[in-house]
């Protein structure tokens, strides 16, 4: 059973961390469009994010050293549903996970961390709604994963006007399989977001900013 298997108190508090991130994530990128993204204006958005992003993350771990089954990979699958199918739900999610990350330190168009903000804040709904058995766990991974396109969307409509989008998701994807490798997730965040820091928007245009 759902309830069971999941904190759900603990799995809401991570809903709230993430979604704090997004929210100032969104903030930040307002502001350096607001500022017609001023040299000043984009260091501080790109030093906030990266920084809120980290501190974000060490606090949702934080909520998982004693019970790790906190998050939407975690929750239970219907029946019939193959151990491979499984496997790819989950995958899929934690390149979500990671894109999400992206999305925030890239301070660009507002919208694009914005659309991270509706499957961060649904999972927890959809976890209520199938614990109090209105809804089953098929329908929540249908719901959730539905949800987790929106930001992929918002991505592809910035190809019109570059390939960034591309090469993002190119990095989360390079990301997820180090992980898979046992590379220590801190590790590959720190150089992460010491790049984006000391290379700044040299390697994003109006695509992404716009």
């Amino acid at each position: 059973e759902l309830g069971k298997s999941v904190d759900r108190k603990k799995f809401r508090h991570q809903s709230m961390i993430y979604g704090a991130r997004t929210l100032l994530s969104v903030y930040l990128a307002w502001l350096s469009f607001y500022r017609g993204h001023f040299p000043s204006a984009r260091r501080i958005a790109v030093l906030g994010s990266c920084a809120t992003a980290l501190i974000a993350d060490i606090g949702a771990s934080q909520l998982q050293v004693d019970k790790p089954e906190s998050n939407a990979a975690d929750m239970p699958f219907w029946d019939s549903c193959s151990i491979k199918t499984q496997e790819r739900f989950k995958s899929f999610y934690s390149y979500c996970q990671v894109m999400a990350t992206l999305a925030c330190i890239t301070v660009g168009n507002p919208v694009w961390p914005l659309s991270v903000l509706l499957p961060t804040q649904l999972a927890p709904i959809l976890t209520t709604l199938v614990h109090k058995g209105m809804l089953s766990s098929r329908m929540y991974h249908l719901g959730y994963t539905s949800s987790l396109v929106l930001p992929f969307l918002v991505g592809l409509r910035s190809l019109s006007t570059g390939p960034q989008f591309l090469g993002i998701s190119a990095l989360g994807f390079a990301i997820v399989k180090l992980h898979q490798r046992q590379v220590n997730k801190y590790a590959m965040w720190s150089t992460v977001f010491g790049a984006r820091i000391l290379f700044g928007d040299m390697l994003i245009n109006g695509a992404v900013l716009y």
